[in-house]
């Protein structure tokens, strides 16, 4: 630590640090002409600097996870799905180990693919699997996500109708993460308009190079 006992010169007798019991050294703190001398241990000013790393690592880290956090609670993942992750998902057959490892893939390619489709009837796994891949998403590559369903989606279109902010404003809300998770696709169509506005999502992300991932229980033709 340094004293502010000030030395008549530089080369006076230096007190013993009183923790460590080593001389102190005189350090010289002006910047002009008239020396201003101080004492301090250099070991104790190496600890305070250790210190204040250590400190400044620390604030880091609570800020990073709290970032992570704020991403995970955005990304809207459903309670019963929170827990979810690869290595409790559970392939009784080698479609869902296969479905399982293409998932693994998604999530290490994630940007280099425009997407994926989940399909199959309710229970084997697609919402498993995508929260896994969300949450992998938002907590180890530092990206946003948000998982959706299609419903939601035309809700909000057609809230902005009402005056509920603009359509653009309701469009935007679902280009924005990294990833986008649509469920329940295909149960909502009742008409042309709302095939649009979700090709629309779908398409304009594509061209931002932002991943969507659909999930459905109908099967392609």
């Amino acid at each position: 630590m340094i004293e502010r006992t000030i030395p008549k010169e530089s080369g006076d007798n230096p007190p013993l640090c009183e923790k460590h019991g080593t001389e102190k050294k005189a350090l010289n703190l002006s910047f002009n002409s008239s020396p201003l001398w101080r004492w301090f241990c250099s070991r104790c000013t190496e600890e305070q600097e250790n210190q204040d790393r250590e400190a400044e690592t620390r604030k880091q880290a609570l800020q990073r996870q709290n970032k992570i956090n704020r991403s995970l609670e955005n990304a809207m993942i459903a309670p019963r799905f929170r827990t979810k992750t690869f290595e409790n998902y559970q392939a009784e057959s080698d479609k869902q180990a296969h479905v399982l490892k293409e998932a693994k893939a998604f999530l290490e390619q994630f940007g280099k693919t425009v997407g994926m489709i989940f399909m199959g009837r309710p229970g084997t796994g697609k919402n498993h699997l995508a929260s896994a891949i969300t949450s992998e998403l938002v907590t180890t590559k530092n990206k946003t996500a948000l998982i959706t369903t299609a419903m939601k989606i035309l809700r909000a279109i057609k809230e902005s109708w009402s005056g509920k902010g603009s359509e653009t404003q309701a469009l935007q809300q679902f280009l924005e993460p990294d990833l986008l998770v649509i469920d329940e696709l295909g149960v909502q169509f009742g008409s042309d308009t709302e095939r649009l506005f979700l090709t629309e999502i779908i398409n304009d992300r594509h061209a931002y190079l932002k991943p969507t991932l659909l999930l459905t229980n109908l099967n392609l033709p």
